[in-house]
């Protein structure tokens, strides 16, 4: 498949269309069992949103194609030792391979 010209874009809410998109296939791409629960990203989120994880941080990151995400990923930065890190990460079957989870 051809690059799909993607852009990366910051998930900071919950009650968004690609929120919901992103955790579909975070559902569908990532067995149950090694998966967090969707309350817990809402609430991850909510807390970054209030504050609460300073200065430490979450980010939620898509790859979407107009509308459509292609890919999610989540991950914790922790200031105390300067270092970021990989929670999740789901590509869309379909869209293995093109450079989603490498950008």
């Amino acid at each position: 498949m051809a690059n799909p010209n993607f852009s990366i874009e910051e998930i900071l809410n919950h009650d968004c269309v690609k929120f919901e998109q992103a955790y579909r296939i975070i559902q569908d791409r990532i067995p149950f069992e090694e998966r967090s629960d969707i309350l817990d990203f809402i609430s991850t989120l909510d807390n970054r949103k209030k504050g609460k994880l300073a200065p430490d941080n979450y980010h939620m990151l898509v790859a979407a194609k107009n509308s459509e995400v292609l890919g999610a990923i989540t991950g914790y930065y922790i200031n105390e030792i300067n270092s970021g890190f990989v929670n999740t990460l789901g590509v869309k079957a379909g869209y293995e391979g093109i450079g989603i989870g490498s950008s």
